[in-house]
């Protein structure tokens, strides 16, 4: 029965050994999973303030977007406004050259018209002047 006594002393002597172990155990549990919450407090803060900037992204990525797309409605626009004053341009650049055209053509037919006129004219200048001569040498002789 002695035996019996000190098998179960050391039995409980074990026990409370391994008591101690888990009380141990059982502490540094405890500080982990205080550390985790205050890991779990920096992780939520930290996800608030990421949702916060993703917020503030996406309003500054909406409001870029309809900046982008005034920029494009307005370039467009422009383009069209530039597209049909060029065709303005060349219309009346087109119209200018065939007026300009007209008048050349105009101008050569008067110079050949002049021309062909100053060339009757000498005929017939040519023509006076001759008789005049005739008529100076008769003139001379009857005199």
């Amino acid at each position: 029965m002695k035996g019996d006594i000190l098998t179960l002393q050391q039995d409980v002597s074990s026990m409370k050994s391994d008591m101690v172990s888990m009380k141990g155990d059982i502490s540094a549990l405890q500080h982990d999973v205080g550390a985790m919450k205050n890991n779990i407090s920096t992780l939520e803060q930290n996800y608030d303030s990421l949702q916060a900037q993703v917020a503030q992204n996406t309003l500054l990525l909406e409001g870029t977007r309809k900046d982008i797309k005034i920029i494009i409605e307005v370039q467009k626009a422009n383009f069209e406004q530039n597209q049909r004053e060029h065709q303005e341009i060349i219309t009346t650049m087109n119209n200018r050259a065939d007026i300009i055209e007209l008048a050349v053509k105009s101008t050569s037919t008067t110079v050949n018209e002049i021309i062909e006129d100053n060339k009757s004219f000498n005929e017939i200048l040519g023509r006076h002047e001759r008789s005049m001569e005739t008529f100076k040498r008769k003139l001379a002789k009857t005199l």
